[in-house]
Order: C-alpha cells, then structure tokens, then sequence
C-alpha cells in the first residue's frame, strides 16, 4: 500500500499496480499482469524462468498474435454512484445469492481481497497519525453507505484507487445527494492531485450544472492532467463559462 502523504483522502501517491517499476510481475488494469524478465533476470536466471513459467500458465493470452487498443481492453469506471449509496456489504449479499458458482466466487475473493486491502489502509493510517476524521471515515466506507459529503469522496477516492486509478467518474451528479452547502474545493483539488500523479482518465462534468460543478473547475485550475470534460449546452449558465477558462 502507498505511503501517507498526510491529507484528507487516503489512498494517495503514485499507484503501486501501474507504476512501482521495482516490481518485476504485477497486475494490470489492461493488461492483466506486467511482466518485467530483465528486471527478473537481475535477480537469477533461474527465478526468471520460474516466474515466467508461472505466468504462461496464469495469462494464457500472452502471445496474442493480435492486439487492439488496450490489449484487447478499454477504461471503464465502477458505478461510484451505486457503491456509495448502498455499500458493498450490499454487494456481497447479492453476489451471495447468485447462481453461477464460478462468478460468484470469483467476486467474492474480490471483495474479500478489498476488504483486506482497506483494513492494511486504516492500520497505516492509525499507525501514522492520520486525522481521526480520515480513519473513522475508511472504516465505515465504502463498505456502508455514505452519509455526508466527506464519507463520499473518501469512499470516492478509495474505490478510484481499487479500480487502478483509471476513470474518475461524474463528480458533480453522484456527490450532489451528500452535499450540505459545505465548500470542498481543497477535497476535489487532493483527490484531482492524485489522479494527475497516476495519468488518470477523465470524467464528465454537467449539463445538469450545481455547485460542485463550480467547484470541480475551480479544483483542478493549473493541475497538468485536469482530466475532466465539461458538458456545453446553449444554456450553460455564464458562471459556469468563467469557471472553465
């Protein structure tokens, strides 16, 4: 898991699954898993052709002889709206009813690996300091739902990291139901910092224009990657226009 960085939101800092060049074999939100032999090899030639053993039988698709954009993927970003509303404690209890054997086990390992991975998160948290706010917050979301508009982006923000820090979603629409006239321009700002750092994609924003519309532009003003795609209308309010230049 990533180091603390001391904000508000937790995960933060570069993606360990994407970026951390020092790890030979890892997953990948494209492309199933990265194999690196050079690295490997580094290490011992006979470790390297026991991973690479390893990984011919895990990721049968290598050695495709042909490729689309991808790998034969594309982005896709989880339904921030749903998790937040609901938990995942309520999607266990439908994957728990479910017929096919084989899917349903598949994601319940899923689930129980991020249910792991956010219990390493709080004991980090808990051991560097971290504001109460943060710990208390990452240990009711997103396992239950979101109350109030801290709880939905640190529920934001973690799933966003789950998901490999690929698409960061529709801000605007989904936060608006825990919004309470509070100003969380610095929030949106952290959690726009942190999809720059991993070359995260990009997210619309509008036509149906409110307040954290207003917000999410003014956050991500002289950010490298901004990653966001305003929504035009011929009644796009004028604040709104200011907002994005």
């Amino acid at each position: 898991i990533p180091d603390y960085d001391g904000g508000e939101l937790y995960p933060s800092g570069v993606n360990i699954f994407n970026f951390d060049l020092s790890i030979a074999f890892r997953p990948h939100y494209a492309n199933t898993y990265i194999y690196d032999g050079w690295r490997l090899a580094e290490k011992s030639e006979e470790a390297n052709k026991k991973v690479w053993n390893e990984v011919t039988k895990v990721a049968g698709f290598m050695g495709w002889p042909h490729f689309v954009g991808g790998a034969g993927w594309t982005h896709s970003f989880p339904n921030y709206e749903r998790i937040l509303s609901e938990g995942l404690d309520s999607y266990k209890e439908r994957v728990l009813l479910m017929k096919n054997e084989d899917l349903k086990k598949g994601l319940l390992i899923t689930l129980e690996g991020i249910e792991i991975y956010r219990n390493r998160c709080v004991s980090l948290l808990e051991k560097s300091g971290a504001p109460e706010k943060l710990i208390n917050a990452l240990k009711k979301v997103p396992n239950a739902p979101a109350e109030n508009m801290y709880e939905a982006l640190v529920a934001w923000n973690f799933i966003y990291y789950i998901d490999g820090c690929d698409d960061i979603g529709a801000l605007d629409r989904n936060l608006l139901p825990y919004y309470d006239k509070e100003d969380v321009t610095h929030l949106i700002r952290e959690l726009f910092t942190h999809v720059d750092i991993n070359d995260g994609w990009s997210g619309p924003l509008g036509p149906s224009y409110n307040e954290i519309t207003l917000m999410c532009l003014k956050a991500i003003h002289g950010l490298r990657r901004p990653s966001l795609q305003l929504l035009v209308t011929k009644d796009m309010p004028k604040e709104i226009w200011d907002a994005a230049s």
